[in-house]
């Protein structure tokens, strides 16, 4: 399972190249932060140097999009 993309063989969604806010860390403060951003319309990019639990995401299976 990934999640789709227009581009071959990239996951995540290609149509957000530029962000009006960035957020470190989706921990208490940045979530809250991420989803008042959003929920006023902004494009927000959070990142997080927690695990992924999207399967196949971090260690794609053979064939698989990277």
């Amino acid at each position: 399972m990934g999640i789709p993309s227009r581009e071959p063989n990239v996951l995540g969604n290609t149509d957000l190249s530029a962000f009006d806010a960035i957020v470190i860390g989706s921990g208490a403060g940045g979530s809250v932060a991420a989803y008042a951003l959003a929920a006023n319309g902004r494009k927000v990019l959070v990142l997080e140097a927690g695990d992924n639990y999207v399967p196949g995401l971090d260690d794609p299976a053979p064939g698989q999009p990277v």
